[in-house]
């Protein structure tokens, strides 16, 4: 199994120890990530035992998904906020086959088509998340070179969620995170990872001393941003996490006009 469960879920709490006001965020991103951790296990138990092929390409297997949703609405219902408790009872009394077309839509688009959505985006992207991140892990890492200049993950077309600066030997390398596998792959940043337009080699970026490890990459051709965490400046660093745990960030970015390239798991 992925080790980084456990990093995941040691960094949330590390984090919300650090950032009062993130505490109840990361607390239920620790909750939920135990949860998933779960999941990822029993499926990866079952595909062993049964010598079913699962694929990224393929339809959802949700005969071997649907017995997992009772207790992710449980949870939402005992640990999410207002709003979420109360799309927790929505889902409660959706019948099988609205709940289906739900997460077959989300996996054929890595989203659903509008913004009235978002609380159903949680929901698919949060229950499906531990099916990719298990299917993306079977397959491997993207080679080097192969996905440089695709701004989708190679591996399930999701989006970025986080980039990542790691040292190099010519200096540091940027890597994209995938908001829904988490597949990592090398990013070399010669056009926008949104809008895929150049801005001349040089992009803007913002940094805060709040948060030195980590800069808000923008593209003023589309308006959108991305957060990229540093962790060669904080080698504890885990970006799916770091990401979440910066929200000051996002208020900032907003109040600026820019829409992030894609909410993570909360949401956010």
């Amino acid at each position: 199994m992925n080790p980084s469960w456990d990093k995941r879920i040691g960094r949330a709490e590390e984090l919300a120890n650090r950032y009062a006001f993130a505490k109840k965020a990361l607390g239920f991103y620790g909750v939920l990530t135990s949860h998933q951790k779960g999941v990822y296990q029993r499926i990866e138990s079952l595909a062993k035992d049964s010598n079913e092929r699962l694929s990224l390409e393929e339809e959802l297997p949700l005969g071997i998904l649907r017995p997992h949703i009772p207790s992710f609405i449980l949870l939402i219902k005992k640990e999410g906020s207002p709003k979420l408790v109360r799309l927790a009872e929505e889902l409660g009394k959706m019948n099988e086959e609205g709940l289906d077309a739900i997460l077959q839509s989300y996996w054929r688009k890595k989203a659903l088509d509008t913004t009235k959505n978002r609380a159903l985006s949680f929901f698919a992207k949060a229950f499906l998340q531990p099916y990719a991140e298990y299917l993306s892990d079977m397959r491997g890492k993207p080679e080097d070179g192969l996905a440089e200049s695709v701004s989708l993950c190679p591996l399930c077309g999701g989006r970025p969620q986080v980039g990542c600066l790691r040292q190099a030997d010519n200096g540091s390398r940027l890597s994209l995170v995938c908001s829904l596998c988490l597949a990592e792959w090398n990013f070399h940043r010669l056009s926008c990872v949104a809008c895929g337009k150049g801005c001349n080699g040089k992009f803007p970026y913002y940094t805060t001393e709040d948060y030195p490890h980590i800069r808000l990459d923008v593209c003023d051709n589309c308006g959108r941003y991305i957060k990229t965490v540093d962790v060669s400046k904080d080698h504890e660093a885990v970006p799916v996490v770091d990401e979440l745990a910066t929200i000051p960030i996002d208020i900032w970015a907003r109040q600026q006009g820019y829409e992030k390239i894609e909410d993570n798991v909360l949401g956010i």
